[in-house]
């Protein structure tokens, strides 16, 4: 459903008793998750993100930012204290994603 319809499509879905009929799901976490979901409704355009070439498995973002953000850290003669390790995690964020320009563009 999020793949073809996206956010619109589940929130229908959920609208409707027809899972409850289908699964023999309690209303109750139905409506727990369609809270969760209308907080993050903002990144469930999993149809947009695929028709752009992104990818909307956590695995391969999990993976570029333990190889970029790991390869940053752990150059030779490197020390970090945690907040600037984090503070740097953010600015390769930035930088391997389409950001950078408009973080710069508005930063003082």
């Amino acid at each position: 459903m999020l793949l073809h319809d996206g956010y619109v499509g589940i929130k229908c879905l959920l609208a409707t008793d027809r899972l409850i009929a289908v699964r023999g799901v309690q209303r109750r976490g139905l409506t727990d998750l369609e809270h969760y979901l209308d907080s993050h409704a903002q990144h469930l355009d999993y149809a947009g993100r695929l028709a752009e070439g992104r990818v909307i498995g956590s695995g391969q973002v999990e993976g570029a930012c333990k190889h970029w953000i790991g390869r940053r850290l752990k150059q030779t003669g490197a020390r970090w204290r945690p907040e600037r390790a984090n503070r740097m995690a953010g600015l390769c964020a930035l930088k391997y994603s389409d950001q950078w320009s408009a973080y710069w563009s508005t930063a003082a």
